[in-house]
Parts: structure tokens; C-alpha cells; sequence
């Protein structure tokens, strides 16, 4: 009966003849299309032969590499990932930050162009208070003279405000 040889006879009867293995499999190229056909119509009789079990003990090898490097190039990305977050999260808490001082410093030019501008206009006014004669010209010549104290501390407060924050500011910037 032919059906029931033992793998060796298999071979022998095909003119193969057993080869041994290397101990570390070969790299072999990854395009095997031509075997395609051949894998899908082996009988178990062709499949008990050395040959046919080399070629699926060398596609295991070879899919286990493939697998170990596919697992690696997957870790390496989720680090890559994981870095490219953390750094995105530090990158947007220090533009919010940065967004908060922007606030802070436009409501505190404005204020301190404001007070400039009323400071400059109550300068201006007060010469006119000041040099009003006629009846009643006490009493706005000592409106002149409050005008006039009240607009040179608009701009002294909002000059000293300015020399203020830009004394504070520079230890902040080296906080960074």
C-alpha cells in the first residue's frame, strides 16, 4: 500500500533528498507568490515530506519576526505618541498661560493709556481755571489747582504703575 509510506519513503519516491536544517533559519525574501498555488493543493502525503515541512518551519520563523517587529514598531510609536502628548500638553498649558499675561497686560495698557489721556486733558484745563478773573474766580482757580494736582497724579500713578510692572515682570519671565 502507497498510501500509508512513512515520510522518508515519501521523499525517496519523489527523488528528494533530506537536507539539514541550519541551526539559525536563512532570511529569505518576503515575495513568495510562486508557492501560493503549491501551498493550497498539498496533500497530507506531500505535507508529511521535509521539504514541505522546512518551507512551513521557515514561514513560521518567518512570521514570528515579522510579528516581533511589527509589536516593536508598535511600542516605539505608542512612546513617540505618548511624548508627542505630554509635550502638546505642556505646549498648551504655557500658551494658556501666556494667553492669561496677554489679558492681564492689554487691561493694564489700557488703563494706563486712559489715565495718560484724562491726565494730559486735566493738565491742559487747568491753565484756563487758573487764569479766569471776574466774580467767582476764587472758587475756580481753586478747581484750577485741584485739576491740575489731580491730572499730575493720573499720570504720575499710571507712570509708576508701568515702572511697576515691568520690575515685576522680569523675575516672572525668568520663571518660565
Amino acid at each position: 500500500m502507497k498510501d500509508e509510506e512513512s515520510p522518508e519513503e515519501a521523499t525517496a519516491d519523489a527523488g528528494a533528498i533530506p537536507v539539514a536544517l541550519p541551526s539559525t533559519p536563512k532570511q529569505l525574501s518576503s515575495d513568495r507568490s510562486f508557492l501560493k498555488p503549491v501551498r493550497r493543493a498539498l496533500t497530507e502525503r506531500e505535507l508529511a515530506t521535509v521539504a514541505a515541512q522546512n518551507f512551513l518551519l521557515d514561514d513560521i520563523d518567518r512570521l514570528h519576526r515579522e510579528l516581533q517587529e511589527a509589536r516593536q514598531h508598535r511600542d516605539e510609536c505608542l512612546h513617540k505618541s505618548n511624548d508627542w502628548q505630554e509635550r502638546f500638553y505642556i505646549q498648551n498649558a504655557s500658551l494658556q498661560v501666556l494667553e492669561e499675561r496677554t489679558k492681564k497686560s492689554s487691561a493694564l495698557e489700557l488703563v494706563y493709556n486712559i489715565s495718560i489721556i484724562v491726565g494730559s486733558a486735566l493738565i491742559g484745563l487747568s491753565p484756563g481755571m487758573l487764569t479766569v478773573s471776574g466774580s467767582g474766580s476764587a472758587q475756580m482757580h481753586i478747581h484750577g489747582w485741584i485739576i491740575l494736582a489731580f491730572g499730575t497724579f493720573l499720570i504720575a500713578a499710571s507712570v509708576g504703575a508701568r515702572f511697576l510692572q515691568t520690575i515685576w515682570a522680569k523675575p516672572l519671565a525668568g520663571k518660565r
